[in-house]
């Protein structure tokens, strides 16, 4: 039976029914399926808002960035054509690319909702090979000392994985043990013998010379698809050597005959020791390599590109004898590409797939770090490197086209993604700040706030990029304190209770972390007007380290900020505000706000509050380094022992909202970005981009005589603020009766204002008369 087809709709989500169903039937079916379970809390995958750069949009914008790319094809629907499937390794999670035929190849539509089918818990690697040559492409990934393989089977959805392999076995020099991958390193999985099985090749223990697992499933017929045996310690006779460029070639073979056992993990030895293995002839002495084997130059061998993790190239050795255990290394080009040369300041990767859809399979390198922040010599925006081939498959000629692949075409600020959103312009919808960790200069390496103004409507927001440094905030922080701020992250509120929003941030610097905020000048509804000459610090609330985040928020209820702080050992701290917003003073009321311990699976978790589904009580979003979100109902109630909502996100292959990984070092802002009331999530990561999640909650509509009409600030001198819960009239009355000004209120997207700088001071009267006829009055002050 032919698998359904995957359709994509305008509306930003994919469903699984036949072509004949109207796809108006598919959005009902989901709305439905939502009440059915009964969800508070729910978001789907969300493409539709685009973004401009130099006013032309940008294919994949809320991708949510690629720091260490490792690039592998299969079909996720059943369009005929592979698509592409991207694992991170410097946040462990899979990105998924449908292709889309055009007149000359193909383009790369992000589809994230198929990330969903993978695997949970990917760790370190992932290669899709076709082991069991059924058309379909399989899955190897890295386990504890060896590799874990998922066999792709068909499915109603299109496809779904079966463990197969857990850890993977090999006949070594000993007996039948784990096929051993480090996981820094990246095996090459083909099949080198040309016998119709998939072979394994990987480093062996010393980091110095490759080993040869041959599948011998065909030569001794036997139905298993993986019958391995460690033929050689030294497949091609060569030895890396500590020096990048340098090799040892020519040397003598090493079979079963001339070689030591394995070493053997015992009770005696720590797992590290064991996996370090004999050192005696190590050339390199450490892990860290990276395998692509494959023929380079049409002669029909098998050649080699190889990455270090200590070195910038990546090596191509040339084959020089035939493929299997004929195989001979005979010459070096230690810069790969000639023309171009890959070129990354640690541990490149090379990978070889059609990546325009001409046929011939090009090139594309990606650094193959796990620990990304400490490279702050690569440029995170541009680490996706692509050579094209413009010869055949066959006989490749790989020719430089960009540094970023795919980047180009999403939201990318390198790493540490933290967007914030508010009405920057003063025209009524959410412009976009994003801070991000920083990028090297001709001074420094530093980072600031980019900035996007929202040119949409109220029902689709649109972003166009202004500017990368906003308010030119990098060198201001240079040029005043000498400050270089690193993992910059904005927020916005009332910080000195005037009524209005302002712009604060946290940073890190070489002199510690730093918490800044710039005054707004301006009336609510107005263009910001940020007084950068007032760029000053903010009280800190408590010892705050390098990784930690703040929220800025009224916990208490009693009109001042109070400040929430997630630790690095996952706890929550709540400091209240027992001084003013111009002046406050914050005592630690709890290290274990809401319940929320230590637990390192929460670590460093990026915090926002919203009302996220109209009931007008606020909710608690966190986003750990993890990769994972809950929702925190009712989080201002004293002293409750919090409780979260993690089924949050909708998987169209299930038809329910589950507990997705996003990612890692997730940074979270809300905002309503389609006018329909209910704020929608973006999320900032450590891979340095924005994904986009549409609030798909069931809307709650409390009773009128259970909503409360708020105004603020009280006492007031300039402006005076209204939050009103429904539409209807507000008023401002005189203490005598007087109707001093009045407006209708028609939608509830902003805050309504009255202008009172020119009032006699006194005690006046705020009135709405909702669209019923109910009414609610509070008393203000006006003073100077």
């Amino acid at each position: 039976m032919r698998m359904r087809q995957i359709i994509h709709s305008e509306l930003g989500f994919h469903h699984c029914l036949p072509r004949w169903v109207p796809q108006y039937l598919c959005v009902l079916c989901v709305l439905i399926g939502f009440q059915s379970l009964g969800q508070t809390f729910s978001f789907r995958w969300d493409n539709s808002a685009k973004i401009l750069t130099n006013n032309v949009p940008i294919p994949n914008p809320w991708a949510g960035g690629l720091n260490s790319a490792q690039f592998s094809k299969m079909h996720l629907n059943d369009d005929g054509i592979e698509d592409l499937v991207i694992f991170d390794r410097g946040n462990q999670q899979v990105s998924t690319f449908l292709a889309v035929r055009q007149p000359n190849g193909v383009t790369w539509q992000y589809a994230p909702q198929y990330a969903a089918k993978f695997p949970p818990n990917l760790l370190y690697w992932m290669l899709l090979v076709d082991y069991d040559r059924d058309g379909r492409k399989d899955l190897f990934t890295s386990t504890v000392a060896g590799i874990r393989v998922f066999r792709n089977v068909p499915a109603a959805d299109g496809f779904s994985w079966t463990l197969v392999a857990d850890p993977l076995l090999t006949q070594g020099f000993s007996g039948n043990i784990n096929l051993y991958v480090p996981s820094t390193d990246l095996p090459a999985i083909t099949d080198v013998d040309d016998d119709g099985d998939i072979d394994i090749l990987t480093f062996d223990f010393s980091g110095s010379s490759v080993e040869l697992h041959q599948n011998l499933s065909k030569e001794q017929k036997s139905t298993q698809a993986f019958v391995f045996r460690k033929m050689t310690t030294n497949w091609g006779r060569f030895a890396a050597t500590s020096a990048c460029d340098k090799y040892e070639l020519n040397l003598e073979p090493a079979d079963t005959q001339v070689q030591t056992p394995e070493p053997a993990l015992t009770n005696a030895m720590t797992l590290s020791e064991a996996l370090s293995g004999p050192s005696s002839n190590a050339k390199i002495q450490h892990a860290g390599n990276t395998l692509w084997v494959g023929d380079v130059d049409g002669d029909g061998r098998k050649d080699v590109l190889h990455g270090h993790v200590a070195c910038d190239n990546v090596t191509l050795l040339k084959n020089v004898g035939g493929n299997g255990m004929a195989t001979l290394i005979g010459s070096v080009q230690s810069n790969f590409p000639a023309q171009r040369p890959i070129n990354y300041p640690i541990f490149p990767s090379a990978y070889v797939e059609d990546l325009d859809g001409d046929g011939a399979r090009d090139l594309v390198a990606s650094p193959s770090s796990t620990d990304i922040a400490s490279n702050s010599l690569i440029n995170l925006r541009r680490s996706n490197w692509f050579y094209r081939n413009e010869g055949t498959d066959a006989k490749p000629n790989f020719v430089y086209r960009q540094a970023d692949f795919l980047q180009e075409g999403m939201i990318d600020l390198g790493e540490n993604s933290a967007p914030a959103l508010a009405d920057i312009d003063g025209d009524g919808d959410l412009d976009l700040l994003i801070g991000y960790g920083g990028t090297r200069t001709q001074t420094g390496y530093r980072a600031s706030l980019q900035f996007y103004r929202n040119t949409g409507t109220p029902a689709q927001a649109q972003f166009e990029l202004v500017t990368d440094d906003f308010l030119n905030l990098s060198q201001r922080l240079l040029s005043k304190e000498n400050l270089l701020p690193i993992n910059t992250k904005p927020f916005f509120a009332d910080l000195n209770g005037d009524g209005t929003l302002d712009l604060g941030f946290w940073t890190n610097t070489f002199k510690g972390m730093d918490i800044r905020w710039v005054p707004n000048r301006a009336p609510r509804g107005a263009a910001m007007q940020l007084d950068t000459t007032r760029l000053t610090k903010l009280p800190n609330p408590t010892s705050f380290s390098n990784g930690e985040n703040l929220l800025y928020h009224d916990i208490d209820q009693d009109g001042k900020l109070d400040v929430l702080v997630s630790k690095n050992s996952g706890n929550v701290e709540y400091h209240r505000n027992t001084g003013s917003n111009a002046a406050p003073v914050y005592e630690l009321k709890t290290d274990v706000f809401g319940g929320l311990d230590v637990d390192f699976n929460k670590r460093s978790q990026g915090m926002v509050a919203a009302d996220l589904n109209g009931d007008r009580k606020p909710e608690l979003i966190l986003g750990d380094l993890l990769g994972r979100v809950r929702v925190y109902p009712n989080f201002t109630t004293p002293d409750a022992v919090l409780k979260s909502d993690t089924n949050l996100i909708f998987n169209v292959f299930s038809g329910k909202t589950e507990f997705l990984r996003i990612g890692a070092g997730l940074f979270p802002a809300v905002g309503d970005l389609d006018g329909d009331q209910l704020p929608e999530l973006l999320i900032g990561s450590n891979t340095g981009g924005i994904k986009y999640l549409k609030n798909t909650s069931l809307k709650v509509n409390p009773p009128i005589e259970n909503l409360e009409l708020v105004v603020y600030p009280n006492p007031t001198s300039n402006f005076l603020y209204a939050q009103v819960p429904v539409t209807g009239q507000l008023e401002l009355i005189s203490i005598h009766g007087q109707i001093l000004k009045s407006q209708p209120v028609t939608q509830l997207t902003a805050d309504a204002s009255f202008d009172v700088s020119r009032l006699p001071m006194g005690l006046y009267l705020v009135r709405f008369i909702a669209s019923d006829g109910t009414k609610a009055t509070r008393k203000v002050i006006v003073a100077r």
